[in-house]
This record gives structure tokens, sequence and C-alpha cells, in this order.
């Protein structure tokens, strides 16, 4: 990851329905192709999926706001890959 993108948690929430990460432009802001630093980031995201959305890329939740599985997202290992339908 770049040094210049940051990462707030805010205080206590109520717990959104969607329970995922989405990183919007991730080939232009992320480097994708090195899998320890993408490991990193799922992992410190954990249990929420870390969901790649290059550009153009549109995601239709699916009945009760779970994620379909053709969305990408990143791996504990750091790989990139299809999700499993939520």
């Amino acid at each position: 990851m770049r040094p210049d993108l940051r990462v707030t948690v805010l205080g206590p929430q109520r717990r959104p329905t969607l329970d995922a990460v989405l990183l919007p432009h991730a080939r232009r802001r992320l480097r994708v192709d090195d899998r320890n630093r993408m490991g990193v980031l799922a992992r410190r995201f954990g249990p929420a999926r870390c969901v790649v959305l290059d550009d153009g890329v549109r995601v239709d939740l699916g009945p009760g706001g779970g994620l379909p599985g053709s969305v990408r997202v990143i791996a504990a290992d750091g790989r990139i890959g299809p999700a499993v339908a939520s």
C-alpha cells in the first residue's frame, strides 16, 4: 500500500448488513501484484471481505444485501479471486 493511503476507524456504530471493505480503483491505488501486502490488508480488515473494484465495476447486492459470488475479493494469503456468494 502507498504510505499516503489511510484507514480511519470510527467509534461505535451499528453493524452494517454488508460485511465488506470496498476498494475502488484498486489496480491504480494498491499494489495488487504484491501478495504479501495484499494479504496484510485482507487480514487487517478480517472477518470483513476486501472487495476489489476496478474501474467501471458495478456490484449489485443480492437479496438481503449479500455480495454476489462474481465479485473479486482479497484472500488472507493475498490472492485476488472470486468471492463465495453470501
